[in-house]
């Protein structure tokens, strides 16, 4: 046999025990969920923002159609009264 430890078996290196594999695993999930809360927090402010934005989109193009209609009344009352 080789005297050259394999790379494999780290001797030198010791095992956590298991109190703080379940620490570590429990560090891991948290760091995750926090992960993803942060992106699905991300991710509904823009859909919620767009949602928005196209309401009001929509609200301003409503008042505008309206505006135009009320000239166009207008108009027609002008020229109804002139003529």
């Amino acid at each position: 046999m080789s005297s050259i430890p394999s790379s494999r078996h780290f001797n030198w290196v010791r095992d956590p025990t298991p109190w703080q594999a379940a620490q570590t695993w429990h560090a891991r999930q948290q760091a995750a969920r926090a992960n993803f809360e942060s992106n699905n927090s991300g991710a509904n402010s823009a859909f919620f923002g767009a949602a928005t934005d196209f309401v009001s989109g929509m609200g301003d193009i409503t008042a505008k159609i309206a505006a135009k209609r009320i000239q166009a009344e207008r108009g027609a009352q002008a020229l109804k009264t002139l003529a």
